[in-house]
């Protein structure tokens, strides 16, 4: 498949007349985010609702947004100009970046529904070192967003792909509707039940406030009053609830969910309101994560995840999910990513922390949460109901924390560091020796008289914590870390 070359990114390029439209809708929600406690308070504050006020500010605010909108269209131009990327850009304060090829990292798509219904895509450029994109493009046609991808990505790596190249490109791994069921329906529902729980003691304040009485007295009576029959009732409906949540939530955020090899790199798009499309670089991979439950296990899937080098601001934009991927689909992915290394880890490899972070976790961290879960269920409703629930939540949790210590462990290897942890979701995260930036080695008065410390080790996509460990055992483990790093011949990005 040849590539076309319809566009001279030689000269000064505006993007589509669509932008307008974009950037005004971004104009608004940026707006209604800002002022959002203070429309809430007029709402709730205000006796009658007069629409004379509101059709002229909605007015104000579109003329506003869509004014804006065009000035920033008219002064935004891109090009190329001999080895970098030029940006224009500026209504009052003009502003002029260059981005040299070199330092450029990754080249992503970004569509929200409007711009999927406008049929323009968002295009971003990040480099090295940077704090977020130094590009972005809100709209602009696809045909001319990969060409300009695949320009820049060229020109970055000094070739020229062949026919050959393009029709050698393979999908590893695409999820359909049935497979989104699947991991929708064996998803931890704990937290979608928990948010939606407060959701509701959100929404029930607020009508309270509205209906200018106390919602809260009422709903303890009703629920004191409810036998164990109507209870039973209600628990599945919260949980069918929180299942739909899931599914709903999973199913727009990994809508057509492919990855795709390309070169040296892979590529990653999915989303159903908003699209994104995103490279995995080998060389920006820090730190790799194998998640699983014994559902998904028995259904023959996990989850892939991987945290690419980033600053604080971008990493959840660089941190890529890969849901819905079976074992093998997990082998051809690390091996085309070069990181065939990585292996499952027997359970004689591994070792526990030391016992005293279970006992000290289960005492203070235990303490501290039945206390709060006590406070909230005696506001809510009355502290004698409270003190009833104490004695479960308390054994909940000693069975929940010792679930969680029975996971922890780690494994030393030669190359790279894994770690194992969670309860119901299982996590096995790997990180290579040569990503470490930095080592810290933290203690207290309580660990030093047990010969005990924890280390963090930071990468430049996050950083992985090995807590209570001896003193002997952290000294060989940061020796040999400090070690590789300084010896290998491979650089961390």
């Amino acid at each position: 498949m040849k590539q076309s070359n319809n566009y001279n990114f030689h000269v000064p390029h505006r993007q589509s007349l669509q932008a307008i439209l974009v950037i005004a809708a971004l104009n608004i929600v940026k707006w209604v985010r800002i002022f959002f406690p203070l429309l809430i308070l007029w709402v709730v504050r205000s006796k009658e609702l007069s629409l004379l006020w509101a059709f002229p500010l909605v007015f104000i605010a579109l003329v506003l947004a869509l004014g804006s909108a065009y000035l920033w269209y008219r002064k935004y131009t891109f090009y190329i100009l001999g080895e970098k990327l030029v940006i224009e850009k500026g209504i009052f304060h003009k502003e002029k970046v260059d981005i040299p090829f070199e330092r450029i990292q990754n080249v992503g798509f970004r569509q929200n529904l409007l711009q999927q219904i406008l049929k323009v895509t968002g295009l971003t450029v990040e480099t090295a070192g940077s704090k977020q994109s130094e590009a972005s493009l809100v709209a602009i046609p696809m045909e001319m967003a990969l060409e300009l991808r695949q320009h820049l990505m060229q020109r970055k790596e000094q070739t020229r792909p062949t026919d050959s190249e393009e029709e050698n490109k393979k999908i590893l791994l695409q999820l359909n509707p049935s497979v989104l069921l699947k991991i929708g329906l064996s998803a931890n529902h704990l937290g979608s039940a928990l948010l939606l729980f407060f959701l509701g003691l959100s929404f029930t304040e607020r009508i309270g406030e509205i209906l200018g009485f106390d919602l809260y007295d009422n709903l303890s009576q009703v629920l004191l009053s409810l036998s164990l029959s109507i209870v039973l009732f209600i628990l599945p409906l919260v949980l069918l609830v929180a299942v739909l949540y899931s599914l709903i939530r999973i199913y727009i955020k990994y809508f057509r969910l492919t990855v795709l090899k390309d070169k040296n790199h892979l590529l990653v798009s999915y989303g159903l309101t908003k699209r994104h499309e995103k490279s995995l670089i080998p060389s920006k991979i820090q730190i790799i994560r194998w998640k699983s439950n014994w559902i998904r296990e028995k259904m023959g899937f996990g989850e892939i995840s991987f945290s690419q080098a980033s600053s604080e601001e971008t990493r959840l934009n660089e941190n890529i999910a890969l849901p819905g991927c079976t074992p093998l689909q997990k082998r051809q992915i690390l091996e085309e990513l070069g990181m065939d290394s990585l292996q499952e880890d027997s359970g004689t490899e591994l070792s526990h922390v030391d016992k005293k972070y279970y006992l000290r976790g289960l005492v203070f961290r235990g303490g501290i949460i039945l206390l709060a879960a006590v406070g909230v269920i005696g506001l809510v409703s009355n502290f004698f109901y409270a003190l009833l629930l104490g004695p479960s939540i308390g054994i909940a949790w000693y069975f929940w924390w010792g679930a969680y210590y029975k996971n922890l462990q780690y494994c030393v290897k030669d190359t790279y560091f894994t770690k194992v942890t969670g309860v119901y979701d299982i996590s096995q995260i790997y990180f290579y020796w040569h990503k470490i930036q930095a080592i810290r080695v933290h203690t207290t008065p309580f660990m030093r008289r047990n010969n005990l410390v924890s280390i963090e080790f930071f990468t430049a996509g996050g950083s992985v914590k090995l807590p209570y460990i001896k003193e002997s055992k952290a000294r060989f483990i940061v020796n040999q870390a400090i070690y590789k790093v300084e010896t290998s011949k491979l650089s961390w990005m």
